[in-house]
């Protein structure tokens, strides 16, 4: 993977479930509004989305995706864009942020949900993960985790970096210093392997052999690489679409 990218800019990318509140965390992050946000149970993001922002002298490079968990045919695809994204998008990512509505009740589908992205993304990930409880103060992370054992453990892997982001403009503010110094650890902890790297980039680099390839891979217009994609990503047919890599 290519690791020559100047410690000027930072690259994050932001995962979950729909209605989660992945582009209000990314606003927040942007300090400006270039995700569209709304209350609503279906997708608000189709598509992934990219915005940059300046911050301490450094450029951050935001990415916002679909919710994972859409409607009918919606997860799959939204798990077939995130894995574009990540194998074809080079180099990675700094941090991988991952979003979950500290409104909701978090149930069975969620827990699903969020195991299936681990086995999606590899255990690796933990090392580049933060976990951001949006629509919540601070003070009600405890109670969040106390709730649910699975979310706990996987907080723990993560190394406790957990942060919730409020509605009002000072908790946003207040959320984006703490977010910019969690990201710091990640990178400094991770200076031998700075950026995620997914467990089949070696194969799709394989594929992906020029930045057009790239490009065309990432919006879905390769055939031979949606071809890779349609071979390595499983879909078992339930109640509850799944995708896991095979």
């Amino acid at each position: 993977m290519n690791t020559s990218i100047a410690d000027t800019e930072r690259r994050i990318i932001i995962i979950g479930k729909v209605g989660a509140g992945k582009s209000t965390i990314g606003n927040a992050i942007l300090s400006k509004e270039s995700f569209k946000t709304k209350l609503s149970f279906a997708p608000v993001t189709n598509k992934w989305e990219y915005d940059i922002c300046k911050i301490k002298d450094r450029e951050y490079f935001v990415v916002d995706t679909p919710g994972v968990n859409g409607l009918k045919n919606h997860s799959t695809d939204a798990f077939k864009q995130l894995n574009r994204i990540l194998l074809a998008m080079n180099p990675g990512f700094h941090g991988i942020v991952l979003t979950i509505n500290g409104s909701q009740t978090i149930d069975e589908t969620d827990l699903t949900m969020y195991n299936d992205l681990i086995d999606m993304l590899g255990e690796h990930v933990c090392d580049y993960l933060i976990i951001v409880f949006a629509g919540v103060e601070p003070d009600s992370i405890n109670g969040l985790l106390k709730s649910s054992h699975e979310i706990n453990e996987l907080c723990t892997k993560s190394n406790n970096r957990v942060l919730s982001c409020g509605v009002s403009t000072v908790q946003q503010i207040r959320f984006k210093d703490e977010f910019v110094l969690r990201l710091e650890t990640i990178v400094k902890k991770n200076i031998a392997n700075p950026f995620y790297y997914h467990k089949l980039y070696d194969e799709a680099t394989k594929i992906l052999s020029s930045d057009e390839e790239r490009k065309n891979a990432i919006d879905g217009k390769s055939e031979h690489f949606e071809a890779f994609l349609n071979q390595k990503l499983i879909v078992k047919p339930s109640s509850d679409t799944k995708c896991v890599i095979g």
